[in-house]
């Protein structure tokens, strides 16, 4: 490591600065693209909903309520209302989605009022955060390793991985969650090299925001505290004692939505009950692996079993990479790596081992396992590159190789761009658009949602203006209107589709989800 270390501040050649400089370009052109082509799903109309500053329970009575009504009504409440503000968004995640603090959800608050609603307005501002990704993993890279290479090799992959692009353009949290990661953990390490009360202060900062940016960040915290513990000898040592300062000022500042999401905690179980459906062992391994390739590839036009293949040898990598990270750092570079990644990760894992269910297998979850990921990749190929123990023709070898990594990232994310796959919602939405005067008709099971609510939001920013809606609550039967060319039922419950069943002929139109109904 020493002598890999003599070279790390040496001058990268002009031409492999101006090849990565391409790379990062590709990165936010990738970013950028196709904003508007690619629609909402489930949670992001609960983010514009959110943002709004409604809640479920104040909407479905006014829209539930088994009158026909048009497709503005529904986009209403996803929509900037200057008789709402940052209070009532607050009250909208306090009251109904404690699991979510509300950082990203008021950033897009303030950003609708500004900017407009309109797909590529919402899309632009979580692509804008993720640009920081990458010269957050930068800096992050030098304050670890202290080594040129590995942070422009990490900012290569971070702008043209799949994953990170795929949750750049989605209206969600996660893109401000792995920068608030970086800043975090790139503080911390600035801070034990530093000493001072300014590095500890900033730490304390990007403690308290990045705790506001997802509820998961707590484990940021105890990683990051059992880091200082043991490089620290498990000592009172003033660095020690400076971490816990800052860890208690960002607690103390988040507190607040501690207390919420306390008291919450049977609302936030329920909220979360998705998850405790139970996979076999076999299928969240492959689950697991898939979702480590992501980070690197998407699947390529290739057999599924090939995909599986190399996610499999990139899984490999990975593993070797920490071995190599092991064996080359010292103990403060490797615990770092390894802090930041397991804590969360194997929480989720066990849980579903030991108690079923698909926490793991949700890979936004997952995201410091994933960068952990491509920092110990990052770090492996900047030391295959620039290391004294190979020959010149073994560097040039893994500088190929690099190239080659780099390139399959930028293939998928060119078939991710420009190849989208078609949703279940735009496959019904291009059936009820086709008919001439359309009527959809849909239920919730309750006033508190937990239905279709969020399907049906969806499926409002597919459909065309001439559509209609009339929605009803369980066991509510609407009184269905013979004055539409056709009568579309779109996700009903049971109870509805027997009542339907008795006095109408019912036709499939789209798997379980869409059927025509017969009114002459």
């Amino acid at each position: 490591m020493r002598k890999l270390l003599l070279n790390s501040r040496l001058l990268l050649p002009p031409q492999l600065i101006f090849t990565i400089i391409l790379i990062l370009i590709l990165g936010i052109f990738f970013r950028f693209i196709n904003l508007e082509s690619r629609m909402y799903w489930h949670d992001e109309t609960y983010t514009l909903l959110r943002a709004s500053g409604y809640t479920v329970e104040e909407v479905i009575p006014k829209i539930f309520d088994g009158q026909v009504i048009e497709l503005e009504k529904l986009k209403k409440y996803q929509s900037f209302n200057p008789d709402k503000n940052f209070v009532d968004t607050i009250n909208s995640l306090a009251t109904e989605d404690q699991h979510h603090p509300p950082m990203y959800y008021l950033m897009t608050r303030w950003w609708i009022e500004y900017f407009g609603d309109s797909v590529m307005a919402i899309r632009t501002l979580p692509v804008l955060i993720s640009l920081f990704t990458i010269p957050c993993i930068y800096w992050l890279c030098l304050e670890l390793f202290n080594i040129n290479l590995t942070g422009w090799i990490a900012m290569a992959l971070m702008a043209v991985s799949p994953f990170h692009v795929y949750y750049a353009q989605e209206a969600r949290e996660y893109s401000l969650w792995t920068v608030m990661i970086l800043l975090m953990s790139a503080s911390l390490l600035q801070a034990l090299r530093l000493k001072t009360r300014l590095t500890w202060g900033i730490y304390a900062a990007t403690t308290t925001l990045t705790l506001y940016s997802a509820g998961f960040s707590i484990f940021i915290l105890i990683s990051h505290g059992i880091y200082v513990a043991v490089i620290e000898g498990f000592r009172w040592s003033k660095e020690f004692v400076a971490y816990l300062l800052a860890s208690f000022t960002g607690l103390l500042a988040f507190s607040p939505w501690i207390v919420i999401f306390c008291i919450n905690f049977a609302k936030v179980r329920q909220s979360t009950g998705w998850m405790d459906m139970t996979l076999t062992p076999l299928a969240l391994a492959k689950t697991w692996i898939s979702n480590i390739g992501f980070v690197f590839f998407k699947a390529l036009p290739i057999p599924g079993s090939l995909n599986l293949v190399l996610a499999l040898a990139v899984t490999a990598l990975v593993g070797y990479s920490f071995y190599i990270l092991f064996k080359e750092t010292p103990i403060r570079v490797w615990l770092f790596v390894l802090t930041l990644a397991l804590p969360l990760t194997l929480t989720l894992l066990l849980a579903d081992l030991i108690l079923g269910g698909i926490r793991s297998t949700n890979s936004r979850y997952l995201i410091p396992f994933y960068l952990g990921c491509q920092l110990v990749v990052s770090y492996f190929l900047a030391y295959q590159i620039i290391s004294t123990k190979l020959s010149f023709w073994k560097q040039k070898q893994w500088a190929s190789i690099t190239v080659i990594f780099i390139t399959v990232g930028i293939i998928s994310c060119g078939l991710q761009s420009f190849k989208q796959s078609v949703s279940d919602n735009q496959q019904v939405a291009d059936i009820i658009n086709k008919a001439s005067r359309p009527l959809v008709i849909s239920n919730e099971v309750s006033s508190k949602g937990g239905g279709t609510f969020g399907d049906i939001m969806t499926l409002s920013h597919l459909l065309e203006s001439k559509v209609k809606f009339q929605l009803v609550i369980d066991p509510a039967i609407p009184d269905i209107s013979r004055k539409f060319s056709d009568v579309f039922l779109y996700k009903i419950s049971e109870i509805l589709n027997q009542s339907l069943e008795k006095k109408y002929k019912m036709q499939p139109m789209y798997k379980s989800q869409l059927w025509r109904l017969k009114v002459q």
